[in-house]
């Protein structure tokens, strides 16, 4: 089973955006048969095996086992996954024409982190762990005067960073670019648990 399944066409959007669906799924973070997850679910085994089947044509659930049971072959079923990312690549047309990139708006921020999370997903298909590094800090900003320092300060240790570690021109491309060649993400934006703690 993997960690994370990037979903990137509509068919299997389509199959996995049903509530019920979902809910087979969670129960198959454990391999089970039809007849298991019909007994958790209140549902006929008939009914469970109909949406299993779908969801394995679909490539979001894998048959781990089956065996010969009184006559009859006992087939057990997990989620392809723990985790399940719908890629913003099916979405992200549909709002129209894309807004301008303005570093300080929201909708830059936001679509900066769905397109992190679909590249991180398709890191997750690699066979081996990939070299990341994730950092994380708290930043308490006094107005917007401090906010300006912070972010002008911000483009400065960037640009520095650039400049020190990017790659020069003269340098040529190579076949194992994929350890060396690294993107820096960075977002700062008001901590919707601060906000969610004082209601």
């Amino acid at each position: 089973m993997k960690d994370l399944h990037l979903i990137e066409n509509l068919p299997q959007a389509h199959e996995l955006l049903k509530p019920l669906r979902i809910s087979i799924l969670k129960e198959l973070i454990r391999p089970s048969t039809c007849t298991e997850i019909a007994e958790k679910l209140d549902l006929t085994p008939q009914k469970v095996n109909y949406h299993i089947k779908v969801m394995l044509k679909a490539g979001l659930v894998q048959k781990v086992r089956e065996r010969q049971v009184r006559g009859t072959v006992e087939k057990t079923y997990q989620a392809a996954a723990r985790s399940y990312c719908l890629s913003p690549e099916l979405v992200s047309e549909l709002g129209g024409k894309r807004r301008g990139r303005n570093k300080v708006s929201f909708d830059y921020l936001l679509q900066l982190a769905l397109n992190f999370q679909a590249q991180l997903a398709k890191l997750a298909r690699r066979s081996e762990s990939p070299p990341t590094v994730g950092l994380e800090a708290n930043i308490y900003l006094r107005g917007m005067a401090e906010r300006e320092a912070f972010l002008h300060d911000v483009n400065l240790a960037v640009r520095r960073l650039a400049e020190k570690y990017g790659k020069r021109d003269d340098e040529p491309d190579l076949a194992d670019d994929f350890d060396r060649d690294f993107r820096l993400v960075l977002g700062c934006y008001p901590d919707p648990d601060i906000e969610a703690n004082k209601e």
